[in-house]
């Protein structure tokens, strides 16, 4: 006896397949990055985009901007990474939202939840080129 899908359930599975194969790809490199013995003045480099190219991605110093700014350092965020500033005020912001009037946040989230994250990925983009270009981060080659 043999057992057929319906279409929905074909749907379903390539869906669910879709979104797992940039899951297990990034875990890969995440584990990748983890084994490989790379150091600079630092500390142990983890990024894989810094291993890969020896530059300085997007994200390179949100981890320290944070740290800095939960010290009580705007000045020293901004000039760390700026990105990681604009992405906590929307965290706060949303935040914020969803407390005061939680149905209106979700809905508006639903329908432009990835418009937020292409905007996102644009400024960090942004952000990066301007970064380089003005020598605050070296240049990845």
């Amino acid at each position: 006896m043999t057992a057929t899908l319906s279409t929905s359930e074909v749907r379903s599975a390539w869906v669910g397949s879709k979104r797992a194969v940039p899951a297990l790809g990034l875990a890969g490199v995440c584990l990748a990055a983890a084994f490989t013995e790379v150091a600079s003045d630092e500390g142990q480099v983890l990024c894989p985009y810094r291993l890969v190219t020896g530059g300085w991605c997007p994200g390179c110093g949100c981890t320290r901007a944070l740290g800095a700014l939960m010290h009580g350092d705007l000045r020293g965020s901004l000039v760390l990474n700026p990105w990681t500033v604009l992405v906590l005020a929307q965290v706060a912001f949303m935040a914020t939202w969803i407390l005061a009037a939680p149905e209106a946040a979700r809905s508006w989230w639903r329908r432009n939840d990835y418009s937020v994250l292409k905007i996102n990925m644009a400024v960090a983009g942004l952000i990066w080129v301007a970064r380089l270009a003005t020598g605050v981060i070296p240049l990845p080659f």
